[in-house]
């Protein structure tokens, strides 16, 4: 029985996460702060990688509260992805737009 309520704390949390990523990557595309030309001139969105993290951080939380998953366990890891995509973000909207990635 133990084992029937873990799978299904596991399922809902993957259609949890995949629903708060799927709301956030729309969120993220309607902003127009967040839209940019890419070298074909076409328009796209930049730091969604966001959505990612934070789903991925969520993911984390729900695991460690519902299905036992040791804080520590992942921890360093997503603060870590936080930090970046953070630093992603602040690349994206600040700066010269002729100089963004690897340039």
């Amino acid at each position: 029985m133990e084992l029937v309520r873990t799978a299904l704390a596991l399922l809902l949390i993957g259609l949890l996460v995949a629903l708060w990523t799927r709301v956030t990557l729309r969120s993220a595309m309607a902003q127009p702060l967040l839209q940019r030309k890419n070298y074909l001139q076409e328009t796209v969105t930049t730091s969604a990688g966001l959505s990612f993290v934070g789903s991925a951080i969520l993911g984390w939380l729900l695991l460690c509260w519902r299905v036992g998953l040791e804080w520590h366990e992942g921890g360093q890891l997503m603060l870590a992805a936080f930090w970046f995509s953070v630093l992603g973000l602040l690349d994206d909207l600040g700066g010269d737009p002729a100089t963004k990635g690897l340039r």
